[in-house]
């Protein structure tokens, strides 16, 4: 194999990965924002085992809702994503505000 093959197979699989990633990510995203639309405890939050969080950042509004800010660092890049997380109930939640 040349270099510029080995190159292109390892953009390639690159992209892969983080087609994979996005739509596990999205997924989740919309399974979480249908329980919270139904009120229903969010149990799992999957995405946390495949991304390798470096930041959370959790602030109760006055509905009760917590959102958190999740920066999540990837393999080959940084984004920061929003995620409602649950309300008062929520297992992150030490006291009420």
């Amino acid at each position: 194999m040349t270099l510029k093959t080995v190159k292109t197979v390892a953009k390639l699989a690159r992209q892969r990965i983080l087609r994979k990633e996005e739509k596990m990510f999205n997924d989740t995203e919309k399974t979480i924002f249908e329980q919270v639309s139904n009120n229903l405890p969010v149990q799992t939050m999957p995405f946390i085992t495949t991304m390798k969080l470096a930041i959370g950042i959790f602030s109760v509004l006055s509905n009760g809702i917590v959102f958190c800010f999740l920066l999540a660092k990837r393999h080959f890049h940084s984004e920061a994503c929003l995620l409602i997380v649950k309300h008062k109930s929520s297992p992150f939640l030490s006291h009420k505000k």
